[in-house]
């Protein structure tokens, strides 16, 4: 097994955000982050849509320039912008193991809010409602939406190992990394990304609920002017209270601990849900990594995804395959080709020592015949 680890060692598989403003990748080495980020200009990614391909293709070979040789394929988790996919929690029976999985299908394609045979949706299970009840989320997006993510990043030399989203790769961090938060405790999640604020409810180290709106779409709603804090902060304490409100008609109790990302107006967002609900907001505190910037706490959760044995990932992926097949096909590749690199070297040596042998025997019956012309004479 070493010998096998050393001729066909594992890929390092990074993180990688894609959204409308900047394309952010980091991976663990050697217990250091890599980091590489490029700008995008405005209109290349509109929404989470890809507007102008050519573009696109061009920031990722820029990227792709501070990761790796260029024709070295750099593997990474991506997440997708989150404009345009969907969650929805479910239950369902509890079933035998084989069966959970086309029990769960079944069950997605009647809470799926696009039409199921024109998207990629994936689950995973959450825990349970009752006794006898699988809880799952579930999560649905635009197969062509992700087609073209990947296609472009194949151009670029990415191989895409998984697909998700921001709440998949925060609900990760704030599980691995996030200092005094309890596991068994329902935290609500408010994080303002750069493509707009997400709402998540995380809970036992899983993400149960998941909301998201864009920058874009609140102008629009306050008739086009120019946002101010005092928008975000309003917008905010309504979504927050439905989605309290959500979780206490869902599964029940009350959640009583609100978890800020920080943002540069994060003080006034902590005093409006003070005012608002009478909870006092905590700040998201990541203990080992809290020298970085939250524009990486994506990519960083979906780096920490990225060091997870393939064997091991069970979270879901929006995607036409499993986590594994890109991986597995680099993984193969590369090992025929040690392999031929093997093969090559042993009949190298074999044909030198055979040549060697072969000089010394020439040279032994030269000296052997020299020797009987000289008994001869």
């Amino acid at each position: 097994m070493k010998l096998m680890r050393y001729l066909n060692p594992a890929p390092m598989i990074g993180g990688l955000e894609v959204s409308d403003l900047a394309l952010r990748f980091l991976r663990f080495e050697d217990e250091k982050l890599k980091q590489a980020s490029v700008a995008l200009p405005p209109g290349v990614i509109v929404d989470g849509k890809i507007l102008e391909r050519a573009k696109l293709i061009s920031a990722l070979g820029v990227l792709h320039a501070q990761i790796d040789k260029p024709k070295k394929i750099a593997h990474a988790v991506v997440v997708m912008p989150a404009s345009n996919v969907y969650t929805q929690s479910f239950s369902m029976p509890m079933v035998a193991e084989k069966k959970v999985r086309g029990t769960a299908l079944v069950n997605m394609q009647t809470v799926s809010p696009i039409d199921s045979k024109s998207a990629y949706s994936d689950y995973q299970v959450i825990g349970e409602t009752k006794p006898g009840q699988i809880e799952a989320l579930g999560a649905f997006v635009s197969a062509q939406e992700v087609d073209e993510m990947v296609a472009a990043l194949k151009e670029a030399n990415f191989d895409v190992i998984a697909v998700e989203f921001v709440g998949m790769s925060l609900m990760r961090l704030v599980k691995n990394y996030s200092a005094g938060l309890k596991q068994d405790t329902p935290y609500l999640v408010a994080h303002l990304s750069g493509d707009g604020p997400d709402i998540m409810i995380v809970k036992n180290g899983h993400l149960y609920f998941n909301y998201f709106h864009s920058w874009t779409a609140i102008q629009t709603e306050i008739g086009g002017r120019k946002m101010a804090a005092k928008d975000v902060e309003d917008f905010l304490a309504t979504h927050i209270r439905q989605v309290l409100n959500f979780y206490t008609s869902r599964w029940g109790g009350a959640i009583k601990d609100i978890v800020l990302v920080q943002n540069p107006i994060a003080k006034q967002i902590k005093a409006t849900i003070q005012q608002s609900f009478g909870i006092d907001a905590q700040l998201l505190t990541i203990g080992k990594y809290n020298q970085l910037s939250p524009l990486w706490y994506a990519a960083l959760g979906a780096a920490l995804r990225g060091t997870t044995p393939r064997s091991k990932d069970n979270d879901l992926t929006l995607t036409a395959t499993g986590v594994d097949v890109g991986y597995y096909r680099s993984c193969g590749c590369r090992c025929c080709s040690y392999w031929l690199l093997c093969v090559a070297y042993y009949f190298w040596n074999k044909y030198a020592s055979s040549s060697g042998s072969t000089s010394r025997t020439s040279a032994s019956t030269t000296r052997h015949s020299s020797n009987s012309s000289s008994i001869a004479l």
